[in-house]
């Protein structure tokens, strides 16, 4: 089957991007499908339809070959996400100790405080 964007909104990446990355439209499209069509960190499908393939930063990738990039591709994420969750420079310890930290505090914060809730801006 041919594979298509989600949606209207979902802008495909160039193929200068692409390449960079090791993709084709198809295997970047199969990662968005994959994913179900949205953020793979906040699962909603951006309103500018722009994404971010986000990749592991590592040594000498700017000297690597596109077939060997392809392997650090972890995901297709939304700008939000990738300069307020996933960033540079962090990685799946420091995740993990935010986790723990945010779950710590969930346990003992006050049961009688209303949880407010606040949708991340579009």
């Amino acid at each position: 089957p041919q594979l298509r964007p989600p949606d209207s909104v979902t802008k495909v990446p160039s193929q200068g991007t692409l390449r960079r990355y090791g993709l084709d439209v198809r295997s970047w499209l199969a990662i968005l499908e994959e994913q179900g069509g949205v953020c793979a960190i906040c699962k909603r499908v951006p309103n500018s339809g722009s994404w971010v393939t986000d990749h592991e930063h590592v040594a000498k990738w700017k000297k690597m070959l596109p077939e060997r990039r392809r392997l650090y591709v972890r995901g297709i994420i939304c700008h939000w996400c990738n300069s307020h969750v996933v960033g540079r420079f962090v990685t799946l310890e420091k995740s993990r100790n935010a986790t723990k930290y945010l779950e710590a505090y969930n346990k003992r914060r006050p049961k009688d405080v209303e949880k407010k809730t606040r949708s991340k801006p579009r």
